[in-house]
């Protein structure tokens, strides 16, 4: 039996692999939400907001690599992923992913 965390991962990803064409054609594309730069549309306004700014200047430098981010929370994922010590395991699937 499949648990909750399973069947919601598939829902979302099946949402993602719709196509452009698919929402027009069902109607729920978002034509008023969509990228000026790269043409990706988006769901709710404060999505595509926060996508184009990264097309923007990188301007947030991590403080240990000196890489640079387009926001701060970006370069803070980053911190974690890459500098921080430890394992996580994956909440879908168990995997732990290791520093390195």
């Amino acid at each position: 039996m499949r648990n909750f965390s399973t069947l919601f991962l598939q829902v979302v990803m099946e949402k993602r692999r719709r196509t452009r064409a698919q929402r027009e054609a069902d109607g729920t594309a978002h034509d008023d939400r969509v990228c000026p730069v790269c043409g990706r549309t988006f769901s709710a306004q404060s999505n595509l907001s926060k996508h184009l700014k990264s097309h923007g200047p990188r301007s947030v430098a991590c403080a240990l690599c000196d890489k640079l981010f387009y926001t701060d929370t970006a370069m803070k994922q980053h911190v974690k992923s890459v500098h921080e010590e430890g394992q996580w395991p994956c909440q879908f699937c168990g995997k732990v992913r290791v520093r390195g």
